[in-house]
């Protein structure tokens, strides 16, 4: 009778386990030291080497002649755990064995010391299927076990133990084996077996399998009935009942040229061939999420989980694309993969969301907005460079162009100055009433409402002659310091230059600095007037203090 493959390379030592590194290295120090504990608690998703990892532990630590906490696995004590034929080491399905009886006759038979071995070991396998009485049963003995006792608790859920249960073991979590350590082992397991197989379809095969060795395995094992020759991609392929990566390809290539047409005839196609429509787009979100890693990192070596031409097309069709657009598709087909989860006609909600996909302009929602602005932004890259293109090979044919004047605050172009030297002649018998006017109008047309808004509180005292001076009433002396803010001055005196082609000193004052200032002069003249009756003509001289 044939045997599995994941049976017959089940691991047999600590060093046979791929992908469990941490794991490994605690409990071969624990073993070394003899510092083992009574309750261990093993999680993880299937087939990433749990019960496994518990028969390798329960055999090292009862080996006669381990060596490095590796179990020889040639010893009395291994051979009869690996044949199943000694009481000392027990293995429990709680998903059979899940009631408070069984778990009672558990209590005890713990109390009988080990009949051949140095512990008396309990793997229960899938311990989160046991019943709340269980639990209750099994905790005491979790507690307080015999010294002489190890359990060994394996689960896929261990949210669903009492925290009580978790309290009392040592917990190690097994996580998913990565996609080069899946395929590696497959590879050595090809060369023992004598079996060819290609790169690409030993890649398809790990990412099938999700992190699952055992699936791995499983999936290579039909392979290798299918195939008498060399196991190829479309071999996989064909046997998974999958979408090879040319068709994953063609359809995201339309995607992104927004072809409908040509999408909706691909999807039909696919149902003619028999494809499963919800494996299909999970495929497809995978497709368009290792697109997204390729445009964030070149090629996406190692994170991709493809090789060679598929990895260069991928990069390719990552530069056709913005990360924005990307964004919007994943979240698109991650909604619909939901959506198809209670529909009766999954095509149909297939096709809809591609029409939606590619019908950007038609999507009000945040995430197409994005991506329209996105997609212009690109647009108008690629005019702003076809524009620079042309103007060097303008330069190139020696055309003669006007040539541009250094800007400084002091300099303009003649042309500019010519302009507001007429502008200004032409408004310079203009009152200040109709100045004031056109400047609020022209800051309105500029769409600065708030400027305007705090503008219009203002009343304009002089206009022209090289200043813009407006008074505001004391209690709006918080707008005349919004305006004398450097953004909002340096805009007032562009508007102010637009409307009387001069260039401006903006002064902003209250009503209060204006009175004072009335005051001051007033006393100034005064004083002049004394000193005019002390001294006689001719001797006193006036200056103005800015002289």
């Amino acid at each position: 009778m044939h045997k599995a493959l994941y049976r017959t390379f089940r691991p047999m030592k600590f060093g046979d386990v791929v992908g469990q590194d941490h794991i490994i290295r605690t409990l071969k120090n624990q073993i070394s030291s003899g510092n083992v504990a009574h309750a261990y608690l093993f999680s993880g998703t299937r087939g990433t080497g749990k019960t496994s990892t518990a028969k390798i532990f329960a055999r090292s630590i009862n080996c006669l002649s381990s060596d490095d906490a590796e179990p020889c696995n040639s010893c009395e004590m291994c051979r009869a755990i690996i044949d199943e034929n000694i009481m000392d080491v027990v293995e429990i399905d709680a998903a059979s064995n899940n009631g408070v009886d069984d778990i009672r006759e558990l209590r005890e038979n713990v109390k009988y010391p080990p009949a051949r071995g140095k512990y008396k070991v309990y793997i229960v396998d899938e311990v989160h299927m046991l019943s709340q009485g269980a639990f209750n049963a099994l905790l005491k003995t979790l507690e307080e076990p015999p010294s002489h006792v190890v359990f060994i608790l394996a689960t896929t859920e261990p949210h669903k133990l009492p925290a009580t249960i978790l309290s009392r073991c040592q917990r190690f979590d097994f996580k998913r084996l990565g996609l080069s350590e899946i395929v590696g082992r497959m590879k050595d397991i090809c060369a023992e077996v004598e079996v060819c197989a290609d790169e690409e379809a030993l890649n398809l095969i790990g990412m099938s399998s999700q992190g699952a060795m055992r699936d791995a395995l499983s999936i290579l094992d039909q392979c290798m009935s299918y195939s008498s020759e060399c196991i190829s991609y479309e071999d996989v392929v064909s046997l998974l009942g999958t979408v090879n990566f040319e068709a994953l390809s063609s359809l995201s290539d339309a995607i992104i040229r927004r072809d409908v047409k040509c999408c909706l005839e691909m999807v039909n196609e696919l149902v003619v061939w028999g494809k499963e429509i919800k494996n299909f787009t999970q495929e497809l979100t995978e497709h368009f999420r290792n697109i997204m890693i390729a445009k964030l990192d070149g090629r996406g070596d190692g994170i991709l989980g493809v090789t060679g031409e598929m990895a260069a097309e991928t990069a390719k069709q990552s530069q056709q694309i913005s990360s924005e657009e990307l964004i919007r598709i994943i979240k698109m087909l991650a909604a619909l993969q939901n959506d198809m989860r209670y529909a009766s006609n999954p095509r149909i909600v297939l096709e809809v969301a591609i029409m939606k996909i590619c019908s950007i302009e038609e999507d009000s929602n945040q995430d197409a907005l994005i991506a329209r602005i996105s997609r212009l932004e690109r647009l108008l890259s690629g005019v702003k460079a076809g524009v620079h293109i042309q103007e060097a090979q303008s330069q190139s044919k020696n055309v003669e162009k006007p040539k541009a004047l250094p800007m400084h605050d002091s300099e303009e172009p003649e042309i500019c100055k010519n302009a507001n030297e007429k502008r200004r002649m032409e408004r310079q018998n203009d009152d200040i009433d109709t100045l004031w006017k056109d400047i609020l109008g022209l800051i309105k047309d500029d769409r600065r409402v708030p400027v305007q808004a705090m503008l219009k509180e203002g009343t304009p005292l002089e206009i022209g002659n090289g200043v813009f001076k407006v008074m505001f009433k004391d209690s709006f002396d918080f707008h005349r310091k919004a305006l004398s803010k450097d953004e909002n001055s340096a805009y007032l005196r562009s508007v102010v230059k637009r409307v009387t082609g001069e260039d401006v000193y903006i002064n902003l004052v209250i009503e209060s600095e204006i009175a004072s200032e009335k005051i001051s002069n007033e006393d100034g003249d005064d004083e002049i007037r004394r000193l005019e009756e002390i001294f006689p003509p001719g001797v006193l001289e006036i200056k103005d203090s800015q002289e």
